[in-house]
């Protein structure tokens, strides 16, 4: 009867392990489309009087060098950046611009608008954040968190490539 119980409980126990990490995975692979992208659309983001939006469509990376989604997710960024050369992107860090631009050569990202905004952070729900915004600053999509590759074709799609 002990051991019947005991195998009970580990089924049990089996069971709802993978569908908390069923759960988690999930949400970090299949996210971009969560509450906390959607949160942002529609919002207006400010860069300052030195950073306004002269193109229809803007690309905001907010990244940050301590972010290990970030560092996971370079090959998508290099991908973006190659792929679209009339889409302008600017990423944003919370740390100093000298130390972003650091990050930035070291992982290969060649983007050549960097900018040191940790207030900026408080309109995302984190980092990675990639932020499409048109020429008033209005967020039109966001994705948030390390992207699948269905939704990483999705982010070429918005920006029509």
């Amino acid at each position: 009867m002990k051991n019947k119980l005991e195998t009970i409980t580990n089924v049990v126990l089996l069971v709802v392990t993978l569908l908390v990490g069923g759960g988690f995975l999930y949400n970090q692979f299949n996210g971009a489309k969560d509450s906390a992208s959607q949160q942002v659309i529609g919002r207006h983001i400010n860069l300052g009087a030195d950073h306004a939006f002269q193109a229809d469509r803007t690309l905001i990376l907010f990244i940050s060098t301590d972010c290990q989604y970030c560092i996971a997710s370079t090959p998508f960024y290099k991908r973006l950046v190659q792929a679209h050369p009339k889409t302008p992107i600017i990423a944003a860090f919370p740390q100093k611009e000298d130390v972003a631009r650091e990050y930035l050569a070291k992982h290969q990202i060649p983007i050549s608008e960097v900018i040191s905004a940790p207030q900026l952070l408080q309109e995302t729900t984190g980092t990675p954040t990639l932020m499409l915004v048109d020429k008033t600053g209005k967020v039109k999509n966001a994705w948030v968190g390390r992207l699948s590759p269905t939704t990483e074709k999705e982010v070429f799609k918005q920006i029509g490539l």
